[in-house]
């Protein structure tokens, strides 16, 4: 009897840490995707040569895929903008934990 209360209690055990490492993976890819995001997006909006248009639909294809897209050109002294600061809001869940929650990416487009 002893040892069948020990093997259903392993079983227990092993599937709630298979179901908690399943959880972390899947909020690990969340942040591995939107990571790859930011970076195809700044690439496009150094390709565009920090255009507006440019940063306008990069802006629209992100709301598109679910994330917030905030960027913040940088003049120089002739007003010229030389470089632009972007911020990628993403939606970051961890289920087991039940835990949601926003986090943010940022890169500098060149």
């Amino acid at each position: 009897m002893d040892s069948i209360f020990k093997t259903t209690l392993g079983m227990v055990i092993c599937i709630m840490i298979i179901y908690c490492g399943m959880g972390v993976l899947y909020a690990n890819n969340e942040a591995i995707a939107a990571d790859n995001y930011l970076q195809a997006v700044r690439d496009t909006i150094s390709a565009g040569n920090l255009q507006d248009n440019v940063v306008n639909s990069c802006k629209v294809n992100a709301n598109n895929n679910g994330y917030v897209l905030k960027t913040t050109p940088i003049n120089d002294t002739n007003g010229y903008t030389t470089c632009v600061y972007i911020e990628l809001e993403y939606n970051y869940t961890v289920g087991f934990l039940n835990y949601s929650g926003t986090h943010t990416k940022t890169t500098v487009a060149y």
